[in-house]
């Protein structure tokens, strides 16, 4: 009967010598040859920018699709009845906007496993494809429960964005990604600027356009127009996908094998050669200290961000005797589109501040780490607007408007965190295997505070001003506390010591190594 033996002392029972195609021997016998070949240092990832172009045109169809609803979506409401009360209708708006991000949440990890599986390109091409079909359903619908429906089609697949954020890793180096991460953050601006004027503009398309568009159908689904434009979006950027964007999951062309040695009945050594199983990424591998802790930040950060974000239009919006500006909508809009253009325009920052020397000095995690502290200071600049507003300063005048442009500067440098904690998910990864995984739970600590900080922000604003806590302005303390305790955990945040990018160039040059005569 064949019993197992060692080559060597120091060898185990089973060594896998053959990894990707490349012969691996712990034997110092030196009977199995070992590769030679020098690995260069240049990276077998692609540089082209088509693709990264074609993936920044996908990522703007989400937020394209979650923000095109909302000028439209009250009146929506009261025109199928589904309230009576126009001063009702605020909760089934909410609902509505909120059951995105829920389902969201739900499928990110599912869809990054599928990504991991079937490939990134189907994955993404196919939910951009469902959120198209989810706009065709929400213009056409009648009724709360159809838009309920394609709402949540719409976030199920909405999840994708993840595996985006995975593919513009792997299209890129170290060297290509600060840019290519800053077109990430501002094609998702962009798709948002772009909604809301479709949304608005589009609306009723029979009463603005009545020799075009009147006509039974759109009396009937006036809100179908929108709708349409939006998914005629969405398909036109899966058109380009499918044939520019190219498919950047790795799978190796040689199976990887595993050497067994063991005797005959006669003494002899007998080597069986079976494939080993390919290898996943464990959660204990993902889910290091540092790890958990990049994930806290992200959740803070987001957090942050939301609490700004979301209290801006109420503060902008309440009377200045009661500690905001008093802006009228349209000032408010206006104001939000001076923002989104500061802001798009601070992005173009990123790069050059991020290699100065004084500043990022080629980090991202010290980029990161000075983007979080300017939070607080964005938190600060609302009670000090008010201050001025209060002290009988012109909100209509020059001088307001300028110190307005101030602000929106300092809010729109601390949003350079968003870039920063994208390139970071991105280099922590511990291997290739894992670079899914952990894009779709940072993405998961991201739609958290989603879900949940407009209903804080708001509340705690209304309480406060409603009794004049701190004079109206307690509500800012609080949030500046906030703000800060992100800002003091992101200096836990430490620079990754190992390159998945570097694993995947040798797998890829292992992958085209000949196997020694014999071997296969």
């Amino acid at each position: 009967m064949a019993h197992a033996e060692s080559l060597d002392a120091h060898d185990t029972e089973r060594t896998p010598l053959i990894e990707h195609g490349a012969v691996e021997s712990q034997s110092t016998s030196g009977s199995l040859p070992t590769p030679t070949k020098k690995l260069s240092d240049s990276t077998a990832l692609p540089r082209n920018w088509r693709p990264i172009v074609v993936l920044l045109l996908l990522n703007a169809v989400q937020p394209l699709a979650y923000e095109l609803v909302f000028p439209f979506i009250n009146q929506m409401l009261v025109e199928l009845h589904v309230v009576e009360d126009p001063e009702q209708v605020g909760f089934y708006s909410g609902l509505i906007e909120s059951i995105f991000s829920v389902c969201s949440f739900i499928t990110i990890l599912p869809l990054s496993f599928a990504a991991d599986r079937y490939g990134r390109k189907p994955v993404i091409l196919l939910g951009i494809t469902g959120l198209g079909i989810s706009l065709l359903f929400f213009g056409m619908s009648r009724s709360f429960l159809a838009l309920i429906i394609s709402r949540c089609i719409g976030g199920g697949t909405g999840g994708v964005w993840a595996a985006v954020k995975v593919m513009l890793g792997e299209l890129t180096d170290k060297s290509t990604q600060d840019q290519a991460f800053i077109g990430l953050m501002v094609s998702y601006r962009m798709g948002q600027i772009v909604g809301l004027p479709i949304g608005g503009f589009l609306a009723h398309p029979e009463r603005h356009w009545p020799g075009i568009f009147d006509g039974p159908y759109w009396r009937t689904y006036p809100f179908a127009l929108p709708c349409f434009v939006g998914a005629g979006f969405a398909f036109f950027s899966v058109w380009c996908g499918m044939i520019l964007l190219p498919e950047t999951l790795y799978r190796p062309t040689k199976q990887a094998l595993t050497i067994t040695v063991h005797a005959d009945e006669t003494g002899n050594v007998v080597p069986e050669v079976q494939p080993k199983p390919a290898q996943k990424a464990s959660w204990r591998s993902i889910m290091t200290r540092d790890i958990i802790a990049l994930l806290l930040s992200n959740f803070l950060g987001c957090l942050s961000s939301e609490l700004l974000f979301t209290v801006y239009a109420l503060f902008a919006f309440t009377p200045i005797e009661s500690g905001g500006l008093g802006f009228s909508e349209s000032q408010i809009g206006a104001s939000l589109a001076i923002r989104a253009f500061i802001q798009i325009g601070i992005m173009f920052l990123y790069g050059p501040l991020a290699a100065h020397p004084w500043v990022g000095a080629g980090s991202a995690v010290r980029m990161y780490k000075i983007a979080m502290f300017v939070w607080p200071i964005s938190c600060a600049c609302y009670p000090l607007l008010s201050m001025a507003a209060r002290a009988g300063m012109d909100v209509n005048g020059i001088v307001f408007w300028a110190w307005m442009c101030g602000f929106f500067t300092i809010w729109s440098l601390a949003g350079l965190s968003w870039p920063a904690i994208s390139i970071m998910s991105n280099n922590a990864a511990p291997s290739a295997e894992a670079l899914a995984t952990l894009n779709g739970i940072t993405q998961m600590a991201l739609v958290v505070p989603q879900g949940f900080a407009p209903a804080f922000t708001t509340s705690v604003f209304a309480y406060c001003v409603e009794r004049q806590l701190l004079h109206g302005y307690l509500q800012w303390v609080i949030f500046s506390v906030i703000a800060s305790i992100g800002a003091i955990q992101s200096l836990m945040l430490k620079e990754p010591t190992h390159d998945w990018r570097e694993d995947a160039r040798v797998a890829r040059e292992a992958d085209t190594t000949p196997l020694p005569a014999g071997s296969e």
